[in-house]
């Protein structure tokens, strides 16, 4: 029943108090979920940052890129320096695509020949005088005590003297060291070879890196060596700088040019599809 003195006032304390105590729970409630949320939070800031998916656009660009990256390289293994050059000059941007995905590639390679080549010559005498046959961006100026003569179809900086290689703007034996670092392209290599045994010293060095899969076929290595010695060069080192990647030879200049010939080439370096 209900007490006739308290009853009457007593049913408002009980509502407030049943409010006060529901206050409590949700106050609890909210407590639980605040921790839970900081941990959540601790726990998110720990872990690395998620990549971003590149988008369509930016990988459409980047397989156009890559396409055109090998077309233009066909061009230069299929055609002589000549058509090579008029090609750069009628779309200067293709150089620096060509540049650009060769320098992904070199991201691939297990070393880089021409670390290797710059390797030596910051051993070697600082007074020698280099000439850079194919030279790109001219790294090996860049990274060598020595005077280096940068040549190249496109200038791309202010090291590199654009010329085509079969013809370059130096002296007859003017330099101690010539340098053909993965430049033998063309259907007219013979020619760069010429060019750089004329320019060479008697009894310099001329330090040639390939890529290996161009020796691969036909006893290419064995006739390549020999066309050297024609050209009064004399093989003085071979090095695999890494299997079946690439070949470094090393040829001093012992005589003068004799029987060559002319139509020799290497097979053409193709980068596969990815």
């Amino acid at each position: 029943g209900i007490n006739a003195e308290y009853g009457v006032r007593d049913m408002p304390r009980t509502k407030k108090a049943s409010k006060t105590g529901k206050r409590k729970i949700e106050t609890k409630s909210d407590d639980k979920r605040r921790k839970k949320r900081k941990i959540e939070e601790k726990l998110a800031s720990s872990l690395p940052p998620k990549k971003e998916p590149s988008s369509l656009r930016e990988n459409f660009e980047s397989r156009l890129e890559s396409a055109r990256f090998r077309w233009i390289n066909e061009q230069l293994y299929k055609n002589t320096s000549t058509e090579a050059q008029k090609l750069f000059v009628e779309d200067p941007k293709l150089f620096r695509v060509y540049h650009q995905g060769f320098k992904q590639q070199i991201d691939k390679w297990p070393v880089n020949p021409l670390d290797l080549f710059i390797q030596e010559l910051n051993k070697e005498n600082a007074e020698l005088i280099v000439a850079d046959f194919g030279c790109g961006e001219a790294k090996l100026a860049q990274s060598v005590p020595q005077k280096v003569h940068s040549f190249d179809l496109v200038a791309v900086n202010e090291f590199v003297t654009a010329c085509n290689i079969q013809k370059v703007p130096l002296e007859s034996s003017s330099v101690d060291v010539v340098v053909f670092c993965l430049s033998l392209m063309g259907k007219d290599l013979v020619s760069f070879l010429k060019e750089g045994h004329r320019v060479l010293k008697m009894g310099g060095e001329m330090k040639i890196a390939e890529v290996g899969s161009r020796f691969d076929k036909n006893q290419v290595k064995t006739r390549f060596i020999s066309l050297m010695k024609d050209m009064g060069f004399k093989l003085m080192n071979e090095v695999d700088s890494s299997p079946r990647v690439f070949v470094l030879f090393y040829f001093k200049k012992v005589g003068s040019i004799s029987r060559i010939n002319d139509k020799f080439f290497l097979n053409p370096c193709v980068y596969k599809k990815r």
